[in-house]
C-alpha cells in the first residue's frame, strides 16, 4: 500500500469571491485528487462556472476527485486529517491504490479512453461516497472572513495613518485573527493601506468643494 500523505501541503485555504455567502458566486477554489497510470496528484484549482472539463477527465484516462471546495464559502481544508487519510494504511490510501492499480488506457478506435476494472470501479464508489460526507475534509474550526469586513468599525485608520502604524496594526490584527480561529481572505496590511489611501481621498475631495 502506497503512502500519499507527502502530497498535502502544510496549509490549505480555499477561497471564494466575494467572500460574503449571501452574493452570487464568481469563482471558487477546490482541492482536488487526480489518479492517472503513472500515480496520484493533489491540486488546487479555481472555477468560475462552466468551465469544460478536460479532454483526459472526459474520457476517464485521469480520474478526479474533489476532496473539499469553496463554492458554498472559503474554507480552510482539514490538513492532519486528510494527511493521516492518505497516508500507508489510511482510509483513501487504500482506496486510491485500488483504483490507480485497476485503471487502464485502451484505443477505442476514436480516442484513447480509460478503463476500470470491477475492483477499481467498486473503490471509486466508495471512494465518491466517502467524500461526499457534509463535512469532508473542511475545518469547521475556522473561519474565512472578507479581511474589510472583519475589520470594519475597529480598523483606526484615518487620513494621517502612516505606513508604519499600519505595519504595526497589521501585526496586531492578524495574531487576534488567529487567536479568534479566523482566516482573512487577503492581506491585512495592504487592506488597511486601500482604507487609509480611501480616507484620504475623500479628504481632498472635501476640501476642494
Amino acid at each position: 500500500m502506497t503512502d500519499y500523505s507527502h502530497l498535502v501541503p502544510t496549509d490549505i485555504q480555499l477561497d471564494r469571491s466575494p467572500v460574503a455567502t449571501d452574493c452570487a458566486v464568481r469563482s471558487w477554489d477546490e482541492l482536488y485528487l487526480a489518479v492517472d497510470e503513472d500515480g496520484v496528484s493533489l491540486h488546487t484549482t479555481t472555477c468560475h462556472g462552466g468551465d469544460a472539463t478536460p479532454i483526459e477527465v472526459w474520457h476517464g484516462r485521469v480520474r478526479h476527485y474533489t476532496i473539499a471546495s469553496a463554492y458554498r464559502g472559503s474554507a480552510v481544508v482539514a490538513r492532519d486529517t486528510l494527511a493521516g487519510d492518505l497516508r500507508e494504511g489510511g482510509l483513501l490510501a487504500g482506496l486510491l491504490d485500488r483504483i490507480q492499480i485497476g485503471l487502464s488506457v485502451e484505443w477505442s478506435g476514436n480516442n484513447h479512453i480509460g478503463r476500470l476494472t470491477a475492483d477499481a470501479e467498486a473503490a471509486e464508489e466508495d471512494l465518491e461516497a466517502m467524500l461526499n460526507r457534509d463535512e469532508g475534509y473542511t475545518d469547521t474550526s475556522w473561519s474565512v472572513w472578507d479581511t474589510e469586513d472583519w475589520l470594519v468599525g475597529e480598523h483606526g485608520m484615518t487620513a494621517e495613518t502612516t505606513n508604519e502604524r499600519i505595519a504595526a496594526l497589521a501585526a496586531e490584527y492578524e495574531a487576534q485573527a488567529v487567536s479568534d480561529h479566523v482566516r482573512l481572505a487577503s492581506d491585512v496590511s495592504e487592506t488597511l493601506t486601500e482604507i487609509r489611501d480611501r480616507l484620504r481621498e475623500e479628504a481632498a475631495e472635501e476640501a476642494a468643494q
